[in-house]
């Protein structure tokens, strides 16, 4: 039987591996009934959805400072491609064009892999959102 000292004394805490085990196990199949839930699936769906609107929110409201804020090269290039006055809405008009379609295209791809594993769409969405997040919490503090 193993067993370890706590950080409170000398009480010791006696654990069979097979009882640290089952725990482990108990928390391993929770951890995926969760992330395997339709209702994770849909979270990270809105998730991804409300971000991806906020972004371009922000793109459409500061896009006379667009040209000097946007770090992308792929963004860059696009906005490139567009005709129009530096700080005008035309020229970012690809550029929005394609952050939609793209943020449109994973959360349809992450729907049409929930119909064929639902566990790598979970992954995938999970994933997604999480980045998602972190988009969120530079464009809110960024300039703070």
């Amino acid at each position: 039987m193993n067993t370890f000292r706590t950080a409170f004394g000398n009480q010791q805490l006696a654990l069979t591996v097979a009882h640290l085990e089952a725990c482990v196990i108990s928390v391993g199949e929770r951890l995926r009934d969760y992330t395997l839930a339709p209702s994770t699936l849909l979270a990270c769906k809105v998730i991804i959805g409300l971000v991806s609107a906020y972004d371009i929110h922000q793109t459409i409201k500061y896009v006379e400072y667009l040209p000097q804020l946007e770090l992308n090269p792929i963004g860059r290039w696009l906005m490139s491609l567009d005709t129009g006055p530096e700080c005008d809405l035309q020229q970012a008009a690809l550029f929005i064009t394609a952050k939609f379609a793209g943020n449109f295209a994973c959360v349809v791809i992450i729907e049409l892999l929930s119909h064929w594993r639902r566990s790598l769409a979970s992954l995938v969405a999970l994933s997604v959102a999480v980045l998602q997040l972190c988009l969120l919490y530079v464009l809110v503090f960024a300039g703070k």
